[in-house]
Formats: C-alpha cells, structure tokens, sequence
C-alpha cells in the first residue's frame, strides 16, 4: 500500500514531509476529513518542493488521493491480507506509482498524457522505444523485484547480511553494482540534478 511505501522509499523526504508538514498541520489528531486534508496538503507541497511546475503538483497530488482512499478503504473494509490478494495489492500499487512517476519526469501536460496513453495501449500509432528483448528484461527485472520484496517483507538487510559471510554479502553486492553500471545504458542525466 502507500502508506507503506511512504514508511519505505525515499526515507529523508518521506520523513521531512511527516516532521515539518504533517505533523504541524495537526497531523491525525484532528478530525477525519481535516487529517484527510492534512495529507493532500502535505503531498501537494512535496510535490511542489520537486519543483514549480503543475507535473510536479499532480504528482504530489495523486500521491495524496491515493493515501486518502487507501485511508478510507482501511476504515471501511477489514481485508486480511494473504499471499494472493498482498501480490493483487503489490502489483496495484506498483501500477498507480508508476503512473504517479509519469508526470513527474514529463515536462508538460501533453507529454504526460500521450505516455499514460502509450502505457495502457490507447496510443497505436506510438514510436516503438522498447523492443521485445528490452520489455522482456523489465518483466524479469519487475518479476524479481516483485519476489525480492516478498521474501524480504519480514526481514531486514541487516538480518539478512548476518547470516552470511562478508565474502558472499561482497560478492552480492559486486554483482549488483556491476549490473547496475551495465544497466545504464546511453548514460541519460541522473534526474535529482536538475532540482
């Protein structure tokens, strides 16, 4: 869920937002529909603190809704949560983040909506920037991490890292650096430096 992807990814910006937005707003301890405000609050200034732009806003902006119904379909719905709807709840999430991520990397509405339109295959007409190799790699990438986060869900790195010797936690991490760097391809600009 996003509650728990906010606890998880990007923990300083997550953290700063909660500390310095969230909190002083009043937080969860005012009522339902301010608390609710709070957090769309909290997100459309987090969007904006990536930059002055509308994306940026909508950004900020979906993030927010999507924590207030995820909020209310927790108060409403009493779900226990097993392996198959946690993968249906997984891969949900992942599904609305990416499209968040859409309009935060597009520098204008136009470029945002024609991506969206590319992604859920109402754009036929679309220049082809993936071939089949490449769509195949993101599923076995996508796959793995899918699997990753689903055997990690109850432990941590740290955990993890003790129960095997530094030379196989080295020899993990070399690999993975190593992939990485293969994986950058054409060498695009790392996008935290244009803030």
């Amino acid at each position: 869920g996003f509650s728990d992807l906010w606890k998880h990814w990007h923990i300083t910006l997550s953290s700063w937002l909660r500390d310095y937005l969230y909190f002083p707003l009043g937080g969860n301890r005012v009522s339902t529909p301010r608390m609710y405000a709070n957090l769309m609050i909290t997100m459309l200034l987090g969007g904006l603190w990536h930059g002055a732009a509308w994306t940026f806003v909508v950004w900020g902006g979906l993030h927010g809704s999507y924590l207030i119904i995820e909020c209310l379909l927790r108060k409403y719905i009493t779900l226990k949560i097993n392996f198959w709807n946690g993968w249906f709840f997984a891969l949900l999430t992942y599904t609305a983040v990416n499209i968040t991520w859409v309009f935060f990397r597009a520098e204008e509405f136009g470029t945002a909506w024609q991506i969206l339109g590319s992604m859920f295959g109402w754009v036929s007409n679309g220049e082809k920037v993936l071939f089949s190799a490449q769509i195949v790699q993101v599923f076995l990438i996508v796959g793995l991490l899918f699997i990753t986060h689903y055997l990690m869900r109850d432990r941590t790195l740290k955990s993890l890292a003790e129960r095997y010797s530094s030379w196989t936690m080295g020899v993990v991490w070399a690999i993975m650096i190593v992939l990485l760097v293969i994986a950058q391809g054409s060498g695009e600009q790392f996008i935290y430096f244009q803030f």
